[in-house]
């Protein structure tokens, strides 16, 4: 028992960082993200309240093992490359068949970002003094950047081959620079060879950039990206008809930088404040420059320029490296701060009172996110859903992806009236969205509230101006209220308009307008 006492906080440490980047559930509607997140919330709480007992009972507790924490890092990196390689070789399915290589993620970002962030740990062993450990160590990067290669992310590719040459090359700075020179334009040629990619988020920086003009100083609020983005974008087609845009907009719930993100919520405050840290945070390792902090900085780094092109916050394993990394250098630092009983006491008692709450948090989520797949489930008859699906309302009712899952069962009952006020609840508070508004569209037709249903598909037109759905609604509804006028404006739109993605249903659509005109044709002669 003694044994385990003194390994606990390891092996939890080990579960916490395995769970982050592979526990994955089909008990839930969101089968890849949320079980992670609920996993690392409920092993950080468990982790907490072992450490805050240790630092109540012992109140001299303070332990920071760099070997286990930096080779169980490494480790599950490394355990994720050859994941992404098996499933690259068909060897082992992959989660997503649209998706090029995800790993244990739902995306290419998450599995890219994962790799990234864990690389400076595996360098780290190439300081080993024994030849065949750094031998090992050479090859397991050289792997690393191999499945990057594989899986095209360029933004992971940019982070491993930046942190590379900055390790190789930190003492020798003339050659640091004209490697890191060298790399740039590697890397700008590189970016070429998705110029639709870089077009797409150019669009999507503009508009986010008119949200944070709206609100500069203390944001918009939590949430606000997805509860008012598509909105901007929506408007900027409207002023901007002929854009060179149009054929690469989507619906975006991100805007591919963290930065942009945090200041849309939180105002450029939040950023300054950011900048501020990360100001810290290198004059921590400036005060202590072992190869510990190097390796933390490094990370950091990599966590910092992949935030500038993707969405790395929304794997909790990223938040993990980061506690890990800006915890050991602050410690680096300040750590003789922590052998006072008194704050250490102190901060147990924080430490407790927050690791009990988060776990709470964490059970109440994974039981509200187990009952709503099981209400999700096509066994059930329709009564059963929506007793199931209203009972949940209270405790999902911010959720805007659950609202958006509950007005759509509601519509497909013939709950139609019960469905729009769902729908539009969600739309006021919590999300702007393509197919929201093709929803509250439907919805209002068939309230017969056909004005509102023309500016929903309206918007939702203006929102994707490549799709072709919206505007085909728009000219069922025109055909039905009789206004032929707008009806045939809108069936030219169709027929002379551009197909990014052919479909069967783009094909349906474009065979039923010609087969309309061509019966018209007939009729007028």
């Amino acid at each position: 028992m003694k044994n385990l006492a003194v390994y606990i906080d390891k092996i939890f440490f080990f579960i916490l960082i395995g769970g982050s980047i592979f526990f994955t559930s089909d008990k839930l509607v969101d089968p890849q993200l949320m079980p992670k997140w609920l996993w690392t919330g409920l092993v950080s709480g468990i982790i907490g309240i072992f450490i805050s007992v240790k630092l109540l009972i012992k109140s001299n507790y303070v332990r920071w093992n760099y070997g286990f924490l930096f080779g169980t890092i490494a480790f599950f990196c490394i355990c994720q490359t050859f994941y992404g390689l098996l499933e690259y070789f068909k060897i082992i399915p992959s989660f997503y068949y649209n998706q090029f290589l995800t790993g244990s993620f739902e995306n290419t970002a998450g599995f890219a970002s994962c790799l990234c962030f864990g690389f400076p740990f595996v360098l780290y062993y190439l300081k080993c003094k024994e030849q065949k450990i750094k031998i090992l160590c050479m090859s397991l990067c050289l792997i690393v950047l191999f499945t990057l290669l594989l899986s095209l992310s360029r933004c992971g590719i940019l982070c491993v081959l930046v942190s590379a040459f900055v390790y190789i090359f930190n003492k020798k700075k003339r050659c640091l620079w004209i490697g890191i020179t060298v790399l740039a334009i590697i890397i700008t040629t590189f970016f070429c060879f998705k110029k639709d990619s870089v077009s797409g988020r150019l669009l999507i920086w503009k508009c986010s950039i008119d949200m944070i003009a709206d609100s500069p100083l203390k944001g918009q609020g939590i949430g606000a990206f997805a509860a008012h983005y598509m909105d901007y974008q929506a408007d900027y087609f409207q002023t901007h008809p002929n854009s060179k845009y149009q054929m690469l907009a989507d619906n975006v719930q991100h805007p591919f930088n963290e930065y942009i993100y945090l200041m849309i919520q939180y105002g450029v405050i939040a950023f300054i404040i950011i900048l501020i840290l990360m100001f810290f945070l290198l004059y921590c390792y400036w005060k202590c420059p072992l190869n510990e902090t190097f390796i933390c900085l490094l990370s950091l780094s990599n966590i910092a320029l992949f935030s500038c092109f993707s969405y790395p916050f929304r794997y909790p394993f990223t938040w993990i490296i980061l506690c890990v990394c800006i915890g050991s250098l602050i410690k680096s630092v300040y750590g003789i701060m922590f052998t006072s009983a008194c704050i250490n006491r102190l901060f147990g008692i924080i430490v407790l009172g927050c690791s009990i709450l988060l776990i709470i948090s964490c059970s109440r989520s994974t039981k509200s996110e187990l009952q709503w797949k099981m209400a999700d489930s096509p066994c059930l008859d329709v009564k059963e859903k929506m007793r199931d699906y209203y009972l949940l309302f209270p405790k999902l009712k911010h959720n805007p992806f659950y609202l958006y899952n509950y007005a759509a069962t509601l519509y497909k009952s013939g709950e139609d009236k019960k469905a729009l006020l769902v729908a539009d609840y969600c739309r006021t508070y919590f999300l702007a969205d393509y197919d929201l508004e093709l929803l509250r569209g439907d919805l209002y037709k068939s309230c017969h509230d056909y004005q509102n249903a023309i500016d929903c598909l309206k918007q939702a037109a203006f929102m994707c101006p490549s799709r072709f759905i919206p505007l085909y609604k728009l000219y069922t509804i025109y055909r039905e209220t009789g206004d032929s006028i707008r009806g045939d404006s809108i069936a030219e739109i169709i027929s002379n308009k551009r197909i990014k993605i052919d479909s069967p249903i783009i094909r349906k659509i474009k065979e039923k307008i010609k087969l309309d005109r061509y019966d018209f044709n007939v009729l007028c002669e």
